[in-house]
């Protein structure tokens, strides 16, 4: 079969130099998720000879997703001519759904760097990638991606929707009667969602200090069981040398709870990440990410700021959640969920900082 008859799951962009490598190795993770080899279009296994140009716009043209793995190097020194430009271009164009893959710790990318039919990449998917925590990368990667749509027959269609509209007033019930009520009728801080999970872990309502899943709560140093004052403070000596202070004096959450409840632990974060199902969304006005866990049941995580030395910053922008664990390699920083729009990771920081915390409730 020619590539003009042919049509692909996924286009796999990336800028030879810095990004070949990393093409490859997302290429076997694909398959190893169930994706077909001949349904994953990278250059250097599919192309034939011939006009290249037109091969590539084609074979963009038949899929369905396009993968860009970005590196520190795939936007230097480029030019308007550059095939990755022109794949992106193509893509762009075609509105096609695109997800980018950041490596070399790359956050963001400089638009100012970027051609001008470029310059509104940013607005796409991406994932951020940790090699510590690689299963998730992947993971997200392919929430993202998208199945290439097939005729449905118009009763079929019917069918389903009827099926859909049964199961939406199930859920609808369902998620008031087992997230909303114990909500309304208990202390939120009190309250805990059973996301199914194997671990069978209890994740609390609300962030510590909350009165509602949408609010953002109060902020703590790691370490201190009092909150900070989000006009900011000057303490930068503030560090506790503790590995761990899950369930200790130093534990924000079992000092205001109670013994059975816990800062989370970074397992425990790793097993939110990969097994649930993480969509962005607004609540209340905030915004965030609804979480669904294997039991369809569901909670909301605020993205809340945080409190820095000279205040409050980041608010419905940015999440900055504490785990119960320092960082190994730096006695002053300690490892930290942080969220935002397609954007979800875990990393260090500096104690002295102001973040949220979302307990979680153990027996």
């Amino acid at each position: 079969m020619n590539n003009e008859q042919k049509s692909y799951d996924v286009f796999i962009s990336y800028r030879r130099k810095g990004g070949s490598e990393r093409a490859e190795l997302i290429k076997a993770k694909l398959e190893q998720f169930g994706y077909k080899a001949d349904k994953i279009f990278m250059d250097t296994h599919s192309l034939r000879a011939g006009d290249y140009r037109k091969e590539l716009k084609e074979a963009i043209a038949k899929s369905a997703n396009v993968i860009v793995v970005v590196t520190k190097e795939s936007f230097e020194n480029i030019k308007d001519e550059d095939y990755f430009v022109f794949e992106l271009t193509e893509a762009m164009n075609l509105q096609k759904n695109m997800v980018f893959c950041y490596f070399d710790d790359i956050t963001s990318i400089d638009s100012s760097k970027l051609p001008d039919a470029l310059k509104s990449m940013s607005y796409h998917n991406s994932v951020r990638y940790n090699h510590d925590y690689s299963d998730a990368f992947y993971s997200k990667l392919c929430s993202f991606l998208v199945k290439k749509r097939s005729f449905v027959p118009l009763g079929i269609v019917a069918l389903i929707g009827l099926v859909l509209l049964v199961t939406g007033i199930f859920l609808y019930h369902r998620y008031n009667s087992d997230v909303i009520s114990p909500v309304e009728e208990t202390d939120c801080e009190s309250s805990y969602v059973d996301l199914g999970l194997p671990s069978g872990t209890l994740w609390a309502t609300c962030n510590l200090g909350a009165t509602n899943p949408s609010d953002f709560g109060c902020y703590y140093m790691w370490g201190s069981v009092e909150p900070v004052d989000k006009n900011g403070h000057q303490d930068l000596k503030y560090f506790i040398s503790s590995p761990d202070i899950i369930g200790t004096s130093y534990d924000a959450a079992s000092i205001s709870l109670g013994k059975h409840w816990r800062m989370p632990s970074e397992k425990q974060i790793v097993e939110l990440m990969e097994k649930c199902d993480w969509q962005w969304t607004n609540l209340d006005g905030n915004n965030g990410y609804e979480i669904k866990g294997p039991n369809e049941r569901t909670l909301f995580l605020p993205v809340a700021g945080c409190v820095k030395l000279q205040g409050y910053d980041n608010g419905n922008q940015f999440g900055y959640y504490w785990i119960g664990e320092r960082n190994p390699s730096n006695a002053k920083s300690a490892k930290e969920l942080i969220i935002g729009l397609n954007q979800i990771n875990i990393d260090f920081g500096r104690q002295y900082l102001g973040r949220s915390i979302r307990p979680v409730y153990e027996e």
